[in-house]
């Protein structure tokens, strides 16, 4: 039996192996250095931000133009269908933005088991980003910056690119929104463990929404609004 161009498309990987191979590789280094460096000199809350905050601008976009260059190379998928392939009209959107609401409510109670599995409450968790969070007005305006654009280039990235090219290597939605966020909690492995494991939790529920709604829109919403968040009550 022949097989459509459509579905044969529909089967391929979106980008090269080599390709996600340097991507993954990126994600799992640049958090293994992000650890030893951590462990060897702790990061304090008094320290300049600024470098670090520039450095996570300069990989966010970074890891985004060379997926794109994979996307466009392979040509299989464009990255306004890997976003959201729907036509946006004002209901769609609205109907967006009042899941990514109800998406905030459901990580809310998540986030508050968490805390009690893994003994760090709001409180403890306060505590541990108070030395991620910025001091002064170019610190503050780099940090906007950051939350802004990790909901849109980390939402691309890891529930686009990365949930995609998976389930098309496993055939599984399940599994793949399960690879991705383990490499989401990797990325943050700087961080303390309870952070990795709340991340890549959070990653499970980011997927989990990118692939009921197909559309990365509401998980951008929720990743912005809970970066946005943290630094307006730290």
């Amino acid at each position: 039996m022949a097989t459509s161009p459509q579905t044969s498309n529909a089967m391929r990987s979106i980008a090269s192996g080599w390709h996600t191979a340097c991507v993954v590789c990126v994600i799992v280094g640049l958090g293994v250095a992000g650890r030893a460096a951590t462990t060897r000199q702790p990061i304090s809350a008094g320290a300049s931000h600024i470098f670090v905050y520039s450095f996570g601008l300069a990989v966010q976009w970074g890891l985004l133009v060379f997926i794109l260059f994979g996307l466009r190379r392979r040509g299989i998928i464009s990255p306004r269908q890997l976003m959201d392939n729907a036509r946006w009209t004002l209901p769609r959107l609205g109907v967006y933005f009042l899941v990514a609401l109800a998406a905030a409510f459901v990580w809310a109670v998540c986030q508050g088991l968490l805390g009690k599995l893994l003994n760090a409450g709001p409180e403890e968790i306060r505590h541990i980003l108070q030395a991620f969070m910025p001091h002064g007005a170019l610190e503050k305006a780099l940090s906007i910056l950051l939350a802004l654009s990790a909901g849109f280039c980390e939402e691309f990235i890891y529930r686009g690119y990365l949930l995609q090219q998976f389930r098309r290597w496993t055939g599984s939605t399940a599994a793949a929104i399960a690879l991705q966020a383990i490499l989401f909690g990797l990325a943050h492995a700087a961080m303390p463990w309870q952070m990795v494991v709340t991340s890549a939790c959070y990653g499970l529920l980011l997927g989990g929404l990118a692939g009921w709604r197909r559309s990365l829109v509401p998980g951008m919403l929720v990743h912005a609004g809970f970066d946005l968040l943290a630094l307006a009550v730290h």
